[in-house]
């Protein structure tokens, strides 16, 4: 069966603990609650697109223990596709700890663990090889030639989402990629991080001129903006109780990547993209309150 869309990135155990406040030097602090979620970049915007409707498929990396089986279950149960999911005996499953006082703030600890050990193997280029779209979220900068090289001679969708900590390697570490990017998609952070230009429009330029026909800046609460060679658009946000941010970028990288390739108009795209975003920070964790597309279209239509 032809895929809509390959994710390549992280697969994680998110695991989230409300404090009274942040630990200090030698300080013992109760925890209030202890939840446990699946997550990782790559891994939420392929359940968000299946929940969407596509037909997705994730590569990515875990450790042969408990976490791992748990986190393949639960992309079965998503109708992900997991035959690019790597297993590694001898390297724990990536993890991410998020600390969160009564006031919102938070602070995060990451294991990338088996995330670390990942590569672009047969099954994984045979994915990639049968998708109209592939997405790459923080990649390895190891793993961008040999991705390259699997794409081959085809013409798919490609989209990147850099993240900080591949943005704050700078252009040069993803110059190839970019050259083949088709849908670049990052926050106004992540744009002067990768090409040193504190104007957004600067930055904006100098992306666009390497490859990505258009070039998303993530504005969060603000919107979107979305910039091609023939149109700027600035679309706002959504207004809906917000309980936690986390995975809303992937949540909104997956809506748009949707869009684009159900041929929306790309106004359409955007704010299908950012009612997706907002409808997953209603509830706690990356992927339990990605939304349905019933539930976008009620957003959509105001009810």
């Amino acid at each position: 069966m032809r895929l809509d869309l390959v994710t390549i990135g992280d697969l994680n155990i998110d695991t989230l603990l409300q404090l009274p406040h942040f630990p200090g030097e030698d300080d013992e602090v109760p925890i209030v609650k202890k939840e446990q979620f699946a997550g990782g970049d790559a891994a939420n915007i392929a359940v968000a697109a299946s929940r969407l409707g596509l037909h997705t498929a994730l590569i990515a990396s875990i450790g042969k223990d408990t976490d791992g089986r748990s986190l393949l279950k639960g992309l079965v149960r998503e109708r992900v596709n997991t035959n690019g999911v790597q297993i590694h005996a001898g390297e724990s499953t990536g993890t991410v700890i998020s600390m969160v006082r009564k006031d919102g703030q938070r602070s995060m600890l990451s294991y990338r663990g088996a995330n670390q050990l990942l590569s672009i193997g047969m099954e994984q280029a045979a994915l990639i090889q049968r998708s109209r779209a592939i997405h790459l979220s923080d990649p390895l900068p190891r793993i961008i030639h040999p991705f390259i090289e699997a794409v081959g001679p085809g013409d798919p969708l490609i989209s990147f989402d850099p993240g900080s900590i591949t943005a704050a390697r700078g252009l040069k570490a993803v110059l190839p990629l970019l050259r083949k990017t088709k849908i670049f998609l990052a926050n106004k952070a992540e744009y002067t991080l990768l090409t040193g230009k504190r104007k957004l429009t600067d930055a904006v330029d100098e992306i666009r001129s390497i490859g990505p026909q258009i070039a998303v800046v993530k504005l969060g609460r603000k919107g979107c903006a979305v910039f091609t060679e023939r149109e700027y658009l600035s679309v706002p946000a959504y207004k809906v109780k917000a309980i936690d941010s986390t995975g809303a970028g992937d949540a909104f990288d997956a809506a748009f990547l949707t869009g684009v390739l159900e041929e929306m108009p790309l106004s359409e795209t955007a704010q299908f993209a950012n009612a997706v975003g907002a409808l997953a920070t209603t509830r706690i964790g990356a992927q339990i309150g990605l939304p349905t597309r019933v539930q976008v279209q009620e957003l959509l239509s105001g009810k």
